[in-house]
C-alpha cells in the first residue's frame, strides 16, 4: 500500500500521538509499504533520517492537500486532531482518497469541545470562537472511511460508523536513571488541562516522609514559568524539563509510581510506559478503559483532591503494595501494548478501505 501519515512528527516535537505515528510509520515499511510522512507546521523540507519518507509542509489546509494530492496515496492516515480536517477530508473525498481518522483524545469526537485555556472571563470570546470552529471542523467525519481509537469508552462516541480500538503500542526500552532520595514521577506536557499544580501540591504532602517528587514535560503554555523557581515549589519538587521516551521509562523504572492529574483525554502513552516498567498508577480522575480499577494497577481518586493526595502518599511509602501491584501491571502492559500487534491491526484497518 502507498499511505500517507499526517501528523507533527516526532523530531520537532516530543507527543504521545507522535510517538505512536513513529511507531506505526516504521512497522509499516517493515512490512513492506510505502509510507510518505506529513508533517506539519514546519516550512520546507528537512531531512529526518527514518525508513519511510518524511516531508515538511506548512500548517496550512492548502498546503496539506496540496502535498496528498500531489503524492497521491491509496489511503490517509490522519491522526492531527480536527486541525484542518474538514477542509482535507472534503477534498479526499473528491479525489475518491479515503481517509482513516485516528482519535487520540476525547476532543476528536466532540462536536464543540475545545482544550481549556487560561485567562478567566476575558478568554471567554475566544473560547467560543474556538467552539464553533471545532463544531464545524466536525462535519468532516461526513467523508471518513474508517475511525481508529485508542481507548475503547470512547467508541460510544464515534460518529463513524466502520469504528476500531486498538491499543496504542510501546517500548520496555530505557535509558538508566538515578535520582539519590525515593521518588514519584509525574510525565506530561504542560499545559492547563495536565494540572501540574495538582502534582506539586502532592509533592508537599511527601515531604516529610523523604520522597520526593519529580516532573518531566515541555512547557507548552504560558504562566507555568514558577514550576522552575526552586523559591516558588517545595524544596521535595524537582521540574527536569522534557526527556525523550526512552529517557521517560528509564525514570519511571526507578520510581516509587507513577502520579497523574490530567483531566480525561484520549489515553495516556505515560500510563503504558508506567506498567510495563512495573510501575502503579495513582489518577486524580482519569482511568482510562477502566483498566487501573479493573487490573488492580493501581487507585483513580474521581477528581477527589484530598483523596488524591491521601492515596499518593499511601502507596508511595507502602512499598510491598506498590511492587505487586507494579508486578501486575508490567504483566498487563505487555499482554495488551505491542508495538506489533498495533501495527498489524491498523494495516489491517487500512487495507480494508482501500
Amino acid at each position: 500500500m502507498k499511505i500517507a501519515i499526517v501528523n507533527q512528527h516526532i523530531a520537532h516535537i516530543i507527543g504521545g500521538s507522535e510517538l505512536q505515528c513513529d511507531y506505526l510509520a516504521l512497522g509499516l515499511a517493515d512490512r513492506g509499504h510505502q509510507i510518505t510522512y506529513f508533517a506539519p507546521g514546519r516550512s520546507g523540507r528537512e531531512s529526518v533520517e527514518r525508513s519511510y519518507s518524511v516531508i515538511c509542509v506548512e500548517n496550512t489546509a492548502r498546503s496539506i492537500i496540496s502535498e496528498l494530492l500531489e503524492t497521491r496515496p491509496d489511503v490517509v492516515y490522519w491522526r492531527y486532531n480536527k486541525h484542518h480536517f474538514r477542509e482535507v477530508a472534503e477534498a479526499l473525498a473528491a479525489t475518491k482518497i479515503p481517509m482513516v481518522f485516528a482519535a487520540s483524545h476525547i476532543n476528536d469526537l466532540l462536536p464543540w469541545a475545545v482544550k481549556p485555556v487560561s485567562g478567566g472571563v476575558r478568554s471567554w470570546p475566544r473560547q467560543f470562537v474556538r467552539k464553533l470552529r471545532a463544531r464545524w471542523q466536525h462535519g468532516g467525519f461526513r467523508n471518513v472511511s474508517a475511525l481508529i481509537t485508542l481507548n475503547r469508552d470512547l467508541l460510544p462516541l464515534s460518529p463513524v460508523l466502520e469504528s476500531h480500538y486498538v491499543p496504542n503500542g510501546m517500548s520496555s526500552e530505557s535509558v538508566p536513571f538515578f535520582w539519590p532520595r525515593p521518588y514519584v514521577a509525574w510525565v506530561a506536557n504542560i499545559k492547563p488541562a495536565k494540572r501540574p499544580e495538582a502534582f506539586v501540591e502532592v509533592t508537599q504532602a511527601l515531604k516529610e516522609y523523604g520522597i520526593d517528587g519529580l516532573m518531566v514535560g515541555h512547557i507548552q503554555s504560558g504562566g507555568y514559568e514558577w514550576l522552575e523557581d526552586p523559591e516558588q515549589t517545595p524544596e521535595n519538587f524537582h521540574y527536569l524539563g522534557p526527556r525523550t521516551p526512552l529517557e521517560v521509562n528509564g525514570l519511571l523504572a526507578a520510581s516509587r509510581l507513577h502520579v497523574h492529574t490530567c483531566q480525561p483525554e484520549g489515553f495516556g502513552n505515560v500510563y503504558i510506559q508506567a506498567w510495563m516498567q512495573g510501575k502503579p498508577s495513582i489518577s486524580l480522575e482519569y482511568d482510562p478503559c477502566g483498566y487501573i480499577v479493573q487490573e488492580g494497577i493501581g487507585d483513580v481518586c474521581g477528581g477527589d483532591v484530598a483523596k488524591f493526595g491521601e492515596q499518593v502518599v499511601a502507596w508511595a511509602i507502602n512499598t510491598e503494595k506498590s511492587t505487586i501491584a507494579g508486578a501486575l501491571a508490567k504483566d498487563f502492559a505487555n499482554r495488551t501494548f505491542s508495538v506489533d500487534f498495533m501495527v498489524r491491526n491498523v494495516e489491517s484497518i487500512l487495507e480494508k478501505v482501500i
